[in-house]
């Protein structure tokens, strides 16, 4: 997926990620979940949109998956 604020020199933006998980597609989902694996900062930003932009499903299923990959949650 070709978003304008993906790729820049600051990493990616919330624009971004709030666009991956609410439009993306399942290839797009791989990148930013391999992002999340590799930086803490994009696993916290995620968490932040997941629970201020509630997306039917894809909202919950990212906050457990990040809670999981990092060890945290119930």
């Amino acid at each position: 997926m070709r978003h304008r604020h993906l790729n820049d020199d600051v990493g990616l933006r919330s624009a971004a990620i709030d666009d991956i998980l609410d439009r993306g597609s399942l290839d797009d989902w791989l990148l930013l979940r391999d992002a999340a694996k590799s930086d803490k900062a994009i696993a916290d930003t995620i968490v932040r949109i997941c629970r201020a932009h509630e997306m039917y499903g894809t909202s919950l299923l990212w906050i457990a998956m990040i809670e999981r990959m990092y060890g945290e949650g119930p």
